[in-house]
């Protein structure tokens, strides 16, 4: 999963204004769910970078390109 990080973090365009999704397994969702005793949504939106970053589908996440830019 660093490794799927690192390469989408070397292809990203600044002057992108499109989300970067990443491919996460369907169990670290299902882990974070069981951990949290919250949606990983609900967990996203709780954390700093709110509404930045969102699941997309089961296995997607969805990360706003300010976030990557910092």
């Amino acid at each position: 999963m660093i490794r799927y990080f690192e390469v989408k973090k070397r292809k990203f365009e600044f002057d992108s204004q499109t989300d970067i999704i990443f491919r996460i397994p369907v169990v670290f969702k299902e882990i974070s769910e069981e951990k949290c005793h919250q949606s990983l949504s609900d967990r996203l939106e709780s954390l700093k970078y709110g509404k930045r970053v969102l699941t997309r589908w089961r296995d997607k996440l969805g990360v706003n390109t300010s976030i990557i830019q910092s």
